[in-house]
């Protein structure tokens, strides 16, 4: 890495200023004084990569490079966060204007249905169009061509897309009568992969395009329907009624303009717009010659609640589905069963509309219940079941025998987000009549091997280990008998002592050694092991690379081994952002005694835990300013670094102060936060003694050391790093944090506990709660491991329990609400 010269805030400010100028000129994206900050740090991540020496080299290299790089700082600087059948309502509405919008197209006589994403990003939303009316036209009138264009102002976004290949956590989102057709799963080194079939990505032609230049708009072309969703939020007013018109340039007089949910074009009271339902318009025009329905009309009438049967043996599930299955949602539950024979018995009496069904229960298992009724009227099934490692091919077994999805059982802890998925599924097997194509997952589904273009460039790796909703507590929860681990260390004395170690609890069994990675993958297939200890420095290949190698075939919980060094800790947080969860100190002889307890506690909690991909969080959307003297705090051990990323990838570019207390060793905490600086957008380092609290920074506790938080003279706040004792065994501490919080008075404090072993954390969240604050704890089902959090809620301390991807948004939403009157300052 160049050294960086001390630079002027003056030359920083005025390189900041002009990239912002250049971008807010190009996109129609504001980027002013509170995205300063944002610009900066991703202009000194910029600079690095390109091997300069500071802001000044970069302003000379800009303007000897002004074409290529004002494309670099477009992806840069714009935000590509989507999903597969976002904002599912709107699909429905337009699937309610099929007929009108049919009708329009014959009597044009070129039967050719046009829609134009004009927002694509990385190509989801215009994917999920072609999967959507592909699907409803061979219904609805298959002489109909569908045309579907996709533009971006990013020309990396769009290469993203023309090459249609997404994580498998992303591509089922998309409900199974829309996707299953239309998507193959990866092999090999792309397992972790899906990519769009040719059918659909035929359909779809992408191209740059800025939408504040209609020249650059697909030419020559009239689209029936134009998405330009989450797009105007950015704009200025002035902005909006330009794009807004030149798109109606481009769009039938008939057609349907679509933006995003949160966004209106009341405000502008612009004349040549009609509103069809909400964020969803059409030229008024039309409405004019009685072409379209008027506003008054739109709304479709209202339809009878779909009646459900809901079929498990828990009552906690039918409690759950229960809140699910509402009538303001479209939904009533008709009947339930505790298992398959009542289900039957029901069926003969009762006509569903639906039904959920549980895969495991007394009497008669679910896949009876599915071979039970193949000849009768069966409406369509939805599959709600715990995963069982043991039994991956239960979820497939229940799909080839007629069952229409599969998802995984919802908990009080991830209702909200799993609610929507569930109804969003069922209603759409339900409007097909529950026909539904083969499953991706099915024996005769073809699949793709990894190519040049097969793997997206910036897709992520393999990553933490977290647990599914509904779960099992882990992989092996169903056997009987001690977790099974694989030795992997070329060094016989440390293999000897971790065997002697780990041979001390009956609740473990070592079944297999290895010396060298090369015999690694045998030993798994033969010994099928619940858990895996790994050394970084190895012959033939390091520990990490093996990792990385493994992961997407086996998926095993690993723990790495370290010497705990400086030169290994960067090597350590590549292991566990690349699925590893956890890592351990080397021990020595002397050793046994004192550490063997923790580390054989470390093993059994990775062994109870499951792997799965690389979670994003949710990207925090408000547009709302965080309340004047906000401070965040936020707490984590095992599991914590890459929950930690989670949360901050979540955050905004203008953030509150935030102090982080993560368990990790003295040499590793300053990596760990140069880690997160390089792909946060704000600032993230290691603290020092007597560093100022400030909005913008993130202090990350030094290993080794406690942070506390104190008052400093004429009402400045700053951090204390001392060389006080550990608290609950340990230094850092969470609990040492909140403490030193809770005592001074802070108007508004958002605290949040993350996955971890142990109780550190629980006692001073409750201390920050009773005197105010905001508290989250993470949920079970996507903690490594659920003890920091599982204490804070037995405690009480917890005002909100929520999956891992959604707790940054959250803490970013209550930031921005100002505490009740009752509510005490922390």
């Amino acid at each position: 890495m160049p050294n960086q010269q001390v630079e002027s805030p003056e030359l920083v400010a005025s390189v900041v200023a002009e990239v912002s100028r250049v971008i807010s000129g190009m996109t129609g994206v504001q980027l002013g004084s509170r995205q300063s900050s944002m610009v900066e740090n991703r202009l000194r991540s910029r600079i690095i990569r390109l091997g300069l020496n500071g802001f000044g080299e970069y302003e000379k290299y800009l303007k000897s490079h002004n074409e290529d790089e004002t494309r670099a700082l477009l992806s840069l600087l714009t935000t590509h966060h989507t999903y597969f059948f976002r904002e599912f309502s709107q699909f429905e509405v337009l699937q309610q204007k099929l007929p009108q919008i049919l009708s329009r197209i014959k009597s044009r006589g070129d039967r050719k249905f046009r829609i134009w994403s004009a927002a694509s990003s990385r190509g989801q939303e215009l994917y999920s169009l072609g999967m959507f009316f592909t699907t409803l036209l061979k219904a609805a009138d298959p002489s109909i061509e569908l045309e579907l264009w996709g533009t971006d102002i990013d020309h990396e976004s769009v290469d993203y897309a023309k090459n249609g290949v997404y994580r498998l956590e992303e591509l089922r989102q998309v409900p199974a009568v829309y996707g299953n057709d239309h998507w193959i799963p990866g092999k090999g080194a792309v397992e972790g992969y899906g990519k769009v079939k040719d059918a659909i990505r035929r359909l779809c032609r992408f191209q740059t395009a800025n939408l504040l230049d209609p020249k650059t708009y697909p030419s020559g072309v009239t689209f029936d329907v134009i998405f330009c969703r989450n797009v105007f939020i950015y704009f200025e007013e002035a902005q909006i009624r330009q794009c807004v018109n030149d798109l109606l340039g481009r769009l039938d007089p008939q057609g349907h303009l679509v933006i995003g949910i949160s966004e209106s074009l009341h405000g502008l009271k612009m004349s040549n717009i009609h509103t069809v339902a909400a964020s969803v318009y059409t030229p008024a025009a039309a409405v004019a010659e009685g072409k379209a329905p008027a506003a008054k009309s739109a709304a479709p009438a209202k339809s009878e609640p779909l009646r459900m049967l809901c079929v498990d043996d828990s009552p906690t599930i039918h409690q759950i589905l229960q809140k699910i299955f509402v009538a303001e949602k479209g939904f009533r539950i008709a009947g339930t069963a505790k298992n398959g024979q009542e289900a039957v018995e029901l069926l003969k009496k009762q006509e569903f509309d639906a039904i959920t069904l549980d895969l495991e229960m007394p009497v008669m298992t679910g896949l009876e219940f599915l071979a039970a009724t193949s000849g009768m009227k069966r409406p369509p099934v939805m599959i709600l079941s715990s995963i069982d490692r043991d039994r991956p091919d239960l979820g497939r077994e229940a799909l080839r025998r007629g069952a229409a999805d599969y998802m995984e059982k919802p908990s009080l802890q991830n209702l909200a987000q799993a609610a929507d998925q569930i109804r969003t599924k069922l209603k759409s097997l339900v409007a097909v009549k529950g026909v539904v194509p083969a499953h991706p997952q099915g024996p005769a589904k073809p699949a793709f091997s990894e190519s040049p273009a097969a793997k997206p460039a910036s897709a992520p790796t393999p990553g933490p280990a977290v647990k599914p909703a509904g779960a099992r507590t882990g992989p092996s929860a169903a056997k009987k008998g001690p977790k099974k681990v694989l030795i992997v260390d070329d060094s016989a004395v440390i293999r000897q002592l971790l065997k002697k170690i780990l041979s001390q609890d009956p609740e473990l069994q070592v079944v297999a050694e290895a010396e060298r990675p090369s015999q690694v993958e045998a030993l798994i297939r033969q010994h099928k092991p619940d858990v895996m200890t790994l050394d970084i420095n190895m012959p033939e290949m390091d520990g990490v690379t093996l990792l990385k190698k493994i992961m997407p075939t086996h998926r095993l919980p690993t723990v790495m081994i370290s010497s705990i060094s400086r030169d290994e800790g960067p090597a350590v947080l590549e292991a566990l952002a690349s699925g590893a969860m956890d890592y351990i100190q080397k021990p020595t002889q002397a050793e046994i005694s004192s550490v063997g307890a923790e580390i054989r506690d470390r093993v059994k909690a990775a062994a109870s835990s499951v792997v799965r991909a690389r979670l994003r969080g949710r990207k925090a959307t408000t547009t709302a300013k965080a309340v004047e003297g906000t401070l965040i705090v936020l707490g984590a051990s095992t599991g914590g670094t890459e929950a930690l990323r989670v949360v901050l990838e979540s955050f905004p570019a203008e953030i509150p102060p935030t102090l982080i207390v993560q368990h990790i060793p003295a040499f590793f905490s300053a990596a760990f936060a140069e880690r997160l600086n390089q792909i946060c957008p704000f600032e993230v380092r290691e603290a020092k003694d007597g560093d100022e609290v400030r909005k913008n920074l993130v202090l990350i506790a030094p290993g080794g050391k406690q942070m506390g938080f104190v008052r400093g003279s004429g009402g400045s706040v700053r951090v204390k790093v001392t060389d006080d004792p550990p608290v609950n065994r340990h230094a850092p501490s969470v609990d040492y944090l909140f403490d030193t919080v809770a005592q001074e008075k802070i108007g508004h404090v958002v605290a949040a506990l993350l996955t971890g072993m142990g109780a550190d954390g629980a006692r001073g969240l409750k201390t920050l709660r009773d005197r105010g604050a905001r508290t989250i704890a993470q949920d079970e089902q996507t903690s490594v491991v659920f003890g920091m959090p599982r204490e804070a809620i037995e405690r009480g301390a917890a005002e909100a329990v929520l999956p891992l991807e959604q707790i940054g948004e959250e803490i970013i939403r209550l930031s921005t609400v100002k505490p009740a009157a009752g509510r005490k300052a922390s």
